[in-house]
């Protein structure tokens, strides 16, 4: 019961937020239904192809490698993310 439980909160975490996505293209941006349908394809697709590569990588040069290389990744996105984000606040000026 424990592994089932620690098993389904990562996932639950992960794509919990994926519900409130559409509400979120629609209000907040102002995306028809059809548009906001269509955001999630590339997700889909990115993922189809990174499992393809993944697999195929993995029996070539193992687990290890590839989970080092995903964490670089992430740890670089999140950098990027964050150093945008700051540098849109420092450049947002102020009308009267």
């Amino acid at each position: 019961m424990l592994v089932a439980t620690l098993t389904f909160l990562p996932g639950a975490s992960n794509f919990g937020p994926m519900l409130l996505l559409p509400l979120y293209y629609q209000q907040v941006h102002g995306l028809t239904t059809v548009e906001t349908g269509f955001m999630p394809a590339p997700q889909g697709a990115g993922t189809a192809l990174s499992l393809l590569i993944a697999g195929r990588l993995n029996d070539r040069i193992g687990a290890r490698p590839l989970i080092l290389a995903g964490l670089a990744v992430t740890v670089v996105a999140i950098s990027m993310g964050r150093v945008r984000r700051c540098a849109r606040r420092r450049s947002v000026s102020v009308r009267r």
